[in-house]
């Protein structure tokens, strides 16, 4: 073989090598173009599920705030017998104890990365450690609202033994709300021992609700500074 075959050889086999390694730099190259662009589609994902959450919560710290007057409202008048003044508005009130505002987090992005294995697309570490520790305080105030659960399930019975059935009846609107009663509206004063125990749990539930509305509110800041390193990050 002489010496322009061995140059020839050289060449050609230079030029595959060439095609071939520059055909990967370009796979690669187009790969991390489609990463970058899924990653800033799952962060314009999880500020959109954030920003639904940040309004959710402004509903939940309202009702919260509302639900804590009720509660004082219903204490006040067991306690200073103004059952004849206060009435419909005792029953009204009391009607929506067992009705707790529970908070359910927009998680839809979040968890489809986590559960897909693909959360390490996420290449900003401040961008994860932010939506992993506001996925934490909403699992705590979770935790809390099971507590809250089981003191409205001791509401439950001794609704029934301190006021008329047949006045809830009357009371349906339609399926998820109340209205005031319109006629005569009585209160079982004789059974002392069930007021008692009804008031004590009525400060446990009003303790919890409290503590609820504490964390929703650090939430709801935890929501909004989340969403802004979102901001800053991906500049959208």
């Amino acid at each position: 073989m002489d010496l322009t075959s061995v140059s020839k050889y050289f060449w050609e086999f230079f030029m595959l090598f060439l095609a071939i390694t520059l055909g990967f730099f370009i796979e690669n190259y187009r790969l991390r173009l489609l990463d970058q662009d899924y990653e800033l589609s799952m962060a314009k994902s999880f500020k959109s599920d954030l920003q639904k959450d940040q309004s959710h919560l402004d509903s939940i710290i309202a009702r919260r705030k509302r639900r804590e007057l009720q509660i004082n409202f219903i204490i006040k008048t067991i306690e200073e017998k103004t059952f004849d003044v206060n009435g419909k508005e005792l029953y009204l009130y009391a009607r929506y104890l067992p009705r707790t505002p529970a908070f359910f987090t927009y998680d839809v992005t979040l968890k489809q990365l986590k559960n897909s294995g693909n959360l390490n697309i996420m290449k900003s570490k401040n961008v994860v450690d932010a939506l992993l520790n506001y996925e934490h305080n909403v699992l705590f105030i979770d935790n809390i609202e099971v507590r809250e659960e089981r003191l409205v399930q001791r509401i439950f019975d001794q609704l029934n033994v301190l006021f008329d059935y047949r006045t809830f009846n009357e009371m349906n609107v339609y399926d998820i709300e109340f209205i005031a009663p319109r006629g005569e509206t009585t209160f079982n004063f004789a059974a002392k021992e069930d007021i008692n125990l009804f008031l004590s749990n009525l400060h446990y539930l009003k303790t919890v609700n409290v503590g609820i509305l504490g964390w929703s509110i650090k939430l709801r800041k935890i929501c909004e500074d989340t969403i802004k390193t979102i901001e800053n990050t991906y500049q959208i």
